[in-house]
């Protein structure tokens, strides 16, 4: 009862092996009508190397803490203004959003406050305001962390932020 596709309607091996089971029959690809190459897609199973495992675990993490998010349009005038004037000392726009968040978080400290079950429940208030920020590498994102970004001018951060990126 197999249907032989070797020469002259013979049985293969591989007709053998694919009625039994141990092996999948090819599919045929369609051909590329666009004269470029098929592109071979892989399949199966891959294991994620030490930083995506890493990078899986934080994005699992992240699941039970609520998100909140709020979007306008907003004019970058000044903003651009401010970035022409300061980059050639090297401060970047990193760096630069990164003050405007420490400045905003200043202005409402409930932003960088957690709940804790403390008696009773309650909201705990971090007087230290530290930013981290994505940085893609081969492999994933990392988010390096500027520490005491409140206490430190915007030119002291750009170097860190330089610092921490090349380290990543």
């Amino acid at each position: 009862t197999i249907q032989g596709t070797g020469q002259f309607g013979r049985v293969t091996v591989d007709d053998v092996d694919i009625a039994s089971g141990k092996k999948q029959p090819e599919r045929k690809r369609a051909a590329a009508t666009t004269g470029e190459a098929a592109v071979e897609l892989p399949d199966g199973f891959v294991p994620f190397s030490g930083m995506q495992k890493a990078v899986s675990n934080n994005m699992v993490a992240t699941l039970t803490v609520p998100a909140f998010r709020v979007s306008t349009d907003i004019q970058t005038d000044d903003f651009e203004a401010l970035y022409q004037k300061l980059k050639p000392s090297g401060v970047s726009v990193s760096a630069l959003l990164a003050k405007a968040v420490v400045l905003a978080i200043e202005k409402h400290p409930i932003m960088n406050s957690a709940y804790s079950d403390q008696d009773g429940g309650g909201t705990l208030f971090k007087q230290d305001i530290n930013i981290a920020m994505a940085v893609a590498i081969d492999g994933g994102l990392i988010t390096p962390t500027v520490e005491y970004a409140n206490e430190r001018p915007v030119a002291e951060l750009a170097e860190n932020w330089a610092e921490l990126v090349g380290k990543a």
